[in-house]
């Protein structure tokens, strides 16, 4: 492999190192911001709000990343697509996280934990959600189109 490949390859790993870091923070962030809600913990809504700030960071670095990558190989055909998809994956999992901030402010205003069917009935979404995103950033890691397509089918 010449240093050219070798650069692009660790750049191209560098990318889907960060947005894997990125997905499994949200998906912390989105657990944290459905504990606080059902169980009306303020301190952990407030965590998780602050916690936003250093995603957003990553999130912008990630973008500089992509687009340093872009000026500095001008990909064509599959590393672009990999780009292109990784920028989109980025602009996904920060709306994510801004969910879980949303989630999380809301939890603050709570007097109480949830109780009955409606905190039965959240319980179980919010499971199935943050299974789908780990199950959706496992895909993304091991580059796997039919754990891809598995998840997609969940939705």
């Amino acid at each position: 492999m010449s240093l050219l490949e070798q650069r692009l390859a660790n750049d191209l790993q560098d990318i889907q190192g960060g947005i894997l870091r990125l997905g499994r923070g949200v998906h912390k962030a989105l657990s944290n911001a459905i504990q606080g809600l059902l169980t009306a913990d303020k301190a952990l809504s407030f965590l998780t709000v602050l916690g936003d700030h250093p995603i957003n960071r990553e999130v912008d670095a990630l973008n500089l990343k992509c687009h340093r990558f872009i000026a500095k190989h001008l990909p064509s055909a599959g590393h672009l697509r990999f780009i292109s998809s990784s920028l989109r994956i980025i602009i996904l999992i920060e709306r994510l996280g801004d969910y879980a901030v949303t989630i999380s402010r809301e939890a603050t205003q709570l007097d109480s934990p949830l109780e009955g069917s409606f905190k039965t009935d959240l319980e179980k979404m919010a499971s199935d959600a943050l299974e789908m995103l780990a199950q959706a950033l496992k895909a993304y890691e091991l580059q796997d189109a039919n754990l891809a397509a598995e998840t997609a089918k969940r939705s």
